[in-house]
């Protein structure tokens, strides 16, 4: 008899290029930037056999604010290795049972190469350690999955069964496409290489037309400051989502997906929900959001927490998956006496 894969070595990744979200089987999170930098010893949180590393939010201040390419060069790069590795190693997650997307547009180019490469990354882990499987899906799958989708009007709603649209608009992608019964519909699929990037690129071009601005000012310090709704310059403090340089930007990518969403739908008669999820919602807001692109609100479902829902989806599945065939091991429940 097969050993039973224990639930916290159950692992879920999305390394995107914007962020990366990981989740266990046994409900550890870690959510961080997707920023490397190489350093000193006493400033790293993360070192390999090439040395030491800055990882996620930590880098943010020092970092020179280039986002990792949006190419295929970007999945088998030193980067993404460094993100995912930390992540593991952020989770503490021995032999891992590995499951993580591909963008829509790279799935059936990169998959098979994809996991090659990912499982030769054992050479980084614990001499004893290596991954015990790893599945490649396309990330939109992890929205239709999931299992906190939500109308506008707060009801809960899992789609899986119907014909759904999906959204899924990260920092430097979106991916449109359907799904019917929890799989793609063939020949759905749209990427497009726009995303939350073109909306803080838009910022921070804005700001250093109109302010004097430290020069190591980057797009990263623009998503962190509209996901805290304040920025600072001087002794001026404002809500970055009245400048000039936020609206131009989400009227442009508002306007690039919403034009493709309609040559798509159109009257959106022949889909019952309309998926919106990724950092995009976070950065935009769901109402804005909707509004610009101008989807029927009753169709709408939005994750609670959307640019986490491609993680949370992709480990529903697997776990569902792992428990119809006998080999998770039972989760024990203890009684409060």
């Amino acid at each position: 008899m097969t050993a039973l894969i224990k639930r916290e070595n159950v692992v879920s990744a999305d390394i995107g290029f914007g962020t990366c979200t990981l989740k266990t089987g046994n409900g550890k999170k870690v959510s961080f930037r997707s920023i490397v930098v190489k350093c000193d010893k006493g400033m790293s949180n993360h070192r390999d056999k090439h040395g030491y590393y800055l990882v996620g939010d930590k880098a943010i201040n020092i970092c020179n604010g280039e986002r990792p390419s949006t190419d295929t060069r970007f999945f088998f790069s030193d980067t993404f290795r460094t993100l995912l590795m930390f992540g593991l190693n952020e989770l503490k997650v021995k032999n891992p049972t590995l499951i993580i997307g591909l963008p829509n547009e790279f799935y059936q180019e990169l998959n098979i190469e994809f996991n090659q490469f990912i499982v030769s990354l054992k050479e980084y882990m614990h001499p004893k350690d290596q991954f015990n499987v790893v599945t490649i899906v396309r990330q939109p799958q992890g929205a239709v999955w999931c299992g906190s989708l939500k109308t506008l009007d707060g009801k809960t709603i899992k789609p899986t069964s119907t014909r759904v649209a999906v959204v899924d608009g990260g920092d430097g992608t979106t991916d449109i496409c359907e799904f019917y019964q929890g799989l793609m519909v063939p020949g759905s699929s749209i990427g497009m290489s726009v995303g939350a990037s073109q909306i803080h690129k838009s910022m921070l071009s804005h700001f250093r037309a109109k302010y004097e601005i430290d020069s190591r000012t980057n797009v990263h310090d623009m998503d962190v400051a509209l996901r805290v709704s304040e920025i600072e310059f001087g002794l001026k403090k404002f809500d970055p989502r009245e400048s000039v340089g936020f609206k131009k930007g989400v009227d442009t990518y508002t306007a690039e997906v919403g034009a493709k969403m309609h040559d798509t739908w159109k009257g959106y008669n022949k889909v019952e929900w309309v998926v919106l999820d990724g950092g995009i919602v976070d950065v935009i807001g769901k109402e804005l959001y909707v509004k610009r692109l101008q989807i029927p609100r009753h169709k709408v479902l939005i994750p609670a927490r959307p640019s986490e829902a491609n993680a949370e989806g992709y480990l529903e599945y697997l776990m569902k998956y792992l428990e119809s065939i006998n080999k998770l091991e039972l989760e024990i429940k203890c009684k409060v006496k």
